[in-house]
């Protein structure tokens, strides 16, 4: 994986893949009033594939960074860039402009980060902010909609 020490690895396509497809699946099942076979049928594969993943990761849940010859600890994958790619976990953004002072971009906010009717719940944006760690941070608002909440640097803290 690594040709020397390096500060976390990149993800793969797979897990990518998996991020946004997970995303995808918890906003439909947030938007469902009532049972569907479907959804038992979802859970009973879960448990097979965890099942069969568990073999396969390192028994360490420990980060590591560069090789790990005995193959105990798990890899550690940047957080650096586009966290959002590939952590379910965490929303997608890109940025429309990104230098060493200022950064300016959108995020999306699917309905899995919903707080008050139709909102972002406040604590996402402050998830949304630390991914970003120039000095200034990332401004952001609450937008209502199921996507695109603008946010852009603005070193006094509040929202552009």
């Amino acid at each position: 994986m690594a040709d020397g020490p390096r500060f976390g690895e990149q993800p793969l396509p797979q897990t990518v893949a998996a991020a946004a497809a997970m995303r995808r699946l918890t906003s439909l099942l947030l938007s469902l009033e009532h049972a569907h076979p479907t959804v038992d049928d979802m859970l009973a594969r879960f448990s097979e594939w965890e099942a069969d993943l568990s073999v396969f990761a390192p028994t360490d849940p420990a980060p590591r960074i560069g090789d790990d010859p005995d193959g105990a600890r798990r890899v550690y994958l940047q957080h650096a860039l586009d966290i959002g790619s590939f952590n379910p976990c965490f929303p997608t953004y890109e940025f429309d402009r990104l230098t060493t002072d200022s950064a300016a971009g959108r995020v999306t906010f699917p309905v899995a980060y919903e707080g008050p009717p139709g909102m972002v719940h406040g604590g996402f944006l402050g998830v949304a902010r630390e991914g970003d760690s120039r000095p200034g941070g990332v401004g952001g608002s609450r937008t209502r909609g199921e996507t695109n909440s603008e946010w852009g640097c603005n070193p006094a803290g509040g929202s552009e």
